[in-house]
């Protein structure tokens, strides 16, 4: 009974605004062109200047708890973690691709292509599907240019973007 409490609060907080954002293209592209804006000038920051708070280490409680909370609830908590942030990163790509049409420049495309691929880079990196595919770019330095380019080019674009359907 805890777990149908707890998927109902995932659709209450989660799943409703979803459709609801996907229910009117005008605030679909708004609130997610404000929301990666924001987290690409946040990573540019990040790769440039080097400062990240680390995720504090788990100790041995919080992992007794976790699988005890599992176990209890038959909800593993990993996968559900690794599916929010696939679906997270599904909804940029989706974002990136619905700003494709809105652009007849080359240039604008090939950064959106740049984008959508730094995307499926965190997909697969986070489904950890393919282990070489990883270890090439496993390096901080590679990590930090990547994610900078990528970041930069997802900023042109949002900004391109707006000014062409907004028409500021």
């Amino acid at each position: 009974m805890q777990l149908q409490n707890f998927l109902f609060m995932i659709l209450t907080f989660i799943i409703l605004p979803i459709f609801l954002l996907f229910s009117d293209h005008e605030i679909f592209f708004v609130i997610m062109a404000f929301i990666l804006l924001i987290d690409a000038i946040h990573s540019i920051y990040i790769s440039t200047y080097g400062y990240k708070k680390g995720v504090p280490a788990s100790n041995e409680e919080d992992e007794e708890f976790l699988e005890d909370a599992e176990i209890s609830y038959d909800f593993d908590f990993r996968k559900f973690d690794t599916g929010t942030r696939v679906t997270k990163y599904a909804m940029a790509i989706l974002f990136y691709f619905y700003c494709s049409f809105f652009v007849n420049n080359i240039i604008a495309k090939i950064l959106i292509s740049i984008v959508i691929l730094y995307w499926i880079y965190y997909i697969i990196n986070t489904l950890k599907l393919n282990d070489v595919f990883r270890m090439a770019f496993s390096k901080k330095r590679y990590q930090r240019i990547l994610s900078t380019l990528a970041n930069s080019a997802a900023t042109f674009v949002i900004l391109i973007v707006a000014f062409k359907k907004l028409k500021l």
